[in-house]
């Protein structure tokens, strides 16, 4: 069981919460291409909360938040195209 697991066991309501803002930060279109990419909405969703280090150890949901979301496209693409793991 993983994080996502106890979440949605234990705090549907966070999960529901954390869930959407996710969807409004991104809109449809790149929030649908973010699960293309990770090929999983649950490890789309984890790495959209992560902190990550090709980011500067700031997570996608920070640059999201700050109207950032050319460099969460860019992010995306160089994992895409295999260019970071």
């Amino acid at each position: 069981m993983d994080i996502l697991d106890i979440l949605k066991e234990e705090s549907p309501e966070l999960y529901k919460k954390l869930r959407n803002n996710m969807y409004d930060f991104l809109g449809f279109g790149l929030c649908k291409r973010t699960f293309e990419v990770f090929r999983n909405k649950d490890k789309a969703f984890n790495w959209f909360y992560s902190k990550i280090i090709a980011l500067e150890n700031k997570r996608p949901y920070d640059l999201a938040k700050e109207g950032n979301l050319s460099e969460i496209e860019n992010e995306l693409k160089r994992i895409e195209h295999g260019l970071i793991e």
